[in-house]
């Protein structure tokens, strides 16, 4: 059942595809207080990417920066979009 829908903010972090990477960085952002409302994330050879449904997309990318994960490609902000 679907109580209610809302569009959100997405952050979609690139990462090197390796043991772990999806819990370092959904610490990071739960550790200062950030829920995270969705995760999603996949590989392709050593290329992961974890894309983060967040109420507060600056504040995550914030502290995804001060974790390391500060290359410009790295970390984007993308605007989500309801499904037609």
């Amino acid at each position: 059942m679907i109580v209610s829908v809302r569009q959100g903010k997405e952050i979609v972090v690139r990462v090197i595809n390796e043991i772990g990477v999806l819990a370092d960085v959904s610490s990071a952002v739960s550790d200062r207080g950030i829920n995270i409302e969705a995760v999603n994330g996949y590989a392709v050879d050593n290329v992961g990417t974890i894309r983060l449904l967040v109420a507060d997309p600056r504040a995550a990318i914030e502290v995804l920066k001060k974790a390391g994960y500060s290359d410009s490609k790295a970390i984007r902000q993308v605007e989500s979009q309801p499904s037609r």
